[in-house]
């Protein structure tokens, strides 16, 4: 995907970070608004960019875009200005941002840790229709002594795409990293459960579209541990790659494929007369202050 030139681990301006450097809201009048996760960018050495952003405005249907990144890379555990409390602040701004949108088909969208807040923010905003690449999460599904182990031994790995070997490795032993870099930033406090507040959605939660590697040890792994829940669909790709959505993209085939989901969640969504949680929204005056909307 699009790298943005930015190489500082977070970003640092005078006075705190200003809005636009951690959401960006698109209003096309459309009655479909994409929210978009960025990842942690573990391959990456720049800030984590908006990501899709480009891909989406090629897509056929009409839609608002919502683009969110975590600037600290704290898998959304910390607020903007360094608050422990990332979820909820990242919950109210998402909540008043479709507020305003009014729209009627909400579509959460992310790879890797943005796929596992695109779950988990699905328990906590209205959410219709979720398309995920390798989302990460059980953490411990790419930490695990175990799995690093398998990882690194994979030689059949290594001589068939060195590439996708390395670039897996790279992504277990990023994620060991980043997860005791997460726990010491939020001292301890940054343990949540992905499905649990997907489970939670009322009266049943959202659709689900997951691509994933199906040469890549550990996105194996965690999607077929979601395999036994009927509202998730699996779609493994030909590829031993983490970052599955650079393989279509490399096909040629990302935007198709983005648009042909989008399409066919909204029908079903239209379709059907019940809806994910209405989750109570606060006055927009909080996102108005902070110049979101």
């Amino acid at each position: 995907m699009e790298a943005e030139g930015q190489f500082q681990s977070r970003i640092k301006t005078e006075g705190g970070p200003r809005p636009s450097d951690y959401m960006m809201v698109e209003d096309n009048g459309a009655d479909t608004t994409i929210i978009a996760f960025a990842g942690i960018a573990i391959l990456y050495a720049g800030m984590p960019q908006f990501e899709f952003y480009r891909m989406l405005k090629r897509i056929k249907i009409p839609c608002n875009f919502i683009m969110v990144r975590d600037i600290h890379r704290s898998a959304y555990c910390l607020a903007p200005d360094g608050g422990t409390d990332g979820p909820g602040f990242y919950e109210n701004a998402i909540n008043e941002a479709l507020a305003k949108l009014n729209s009627k088909h909400n579509v959460a969208l992310g790879a890797s840790a943005g796929g596992a807040a695109a779950f988990f923010f699905s328990g906590k905003v209205p959410i219709h229709h979720i398309i995920t690449f390798s989302p990460g999460f059980p953490v411990d599904v790419y930490t695990n002594l175990r799995t690093r182990l398998r990882v690194l031994l994979d030689v059949g790995q290594l001589i068939r795409d060195p590439g996708a070997y390395a670039e897996v490795l790279l992504v277990t032993y990023g994620a060991s990293f980043y997860t005791s870099r997460i726990r010491r930033l939020t001292r301890g406090n940054a343990k949540r459960d992905v499905l649990e507040s997907y489970f939670s959605t009322s009266p049943k939660p959202p659709r689900v579209t997951l691509f994933y590697g199906e040469r890549c040890l550990p996105d194996r792994k965690q999607a077929e541990s979601l395999r036994h829940i009927d509202t998730i669909q699996l779609k493994p790709l030909p590829t031993g790659r983490h970052n599955c959505a650079s393989y279509l993209h490399k096909k040629g085939i990302l935007i198709s494929t983005l648009n042909d989901e989008v399409d066919h969640g909204k029908s079903a969504c239209f379709a059907t007369s019940t809806s994910p949680l209405k989750v109570p929204v606060r006055p927009l005056q909080m996102a108005n202050e902070q110049g979101l909307l």
